[in-house]
């Protein structure tokens, strides 16, 4: 018979696998909250150069989120086929809609980003 140890640590997931999903949680709630800044930002007129300086900030860490959600789009995908678990499949489509996300904050942005700048 197995002992409850066992048990437990066959429902865990890999640490690298937790970390980097906490990673995209911390980076989409971080890209939330500066997309807010910037609005608060326009709407109590900012320095032009404040409202570029969170704009990059946004590109920066959507790439960043981008990377680190197709990082464990691959190995949510990698792990269901090694251990043979279907939860690990449970996490595909909100990585997608990360992704989805990240990429929506980057082009918005680098829309703006241009707009203001007027330089490619």
């Amino acid at each position: 018979m197995k002992s409850k140890s066992e048990k437990k640590e066959k429902q865990k997931f890999p640490a690298f696998y937790s970390i980097l999903n906490r990673i995209i949680l911390f980076l989409c709630a971080f890209i939330f909250v500066v997309m807010i800044f910037y609005v608060i930002g326009c709407l109590n007129h900012f320095l032009d150069s404040s409202l570029i300086i969170i704009l990059q900030i946004i590109q920066i860490s959507s790439v960043a989120c981008f990377l680190c959600s197709i990082c464990s789009f691959f190995l949510s995908i990698i792990l269901a086929i090694l251990k043979k678990r279907l939860s690990f499949l449970l996490f595909i489509i909100p990585l997608l809609l990360v992704n989805i996300y990240a990429i929506f904050c980057f082009v918005f942005s680098g829309t703006i980003d241009v707009m203001a700048t007027g330089t490619y």
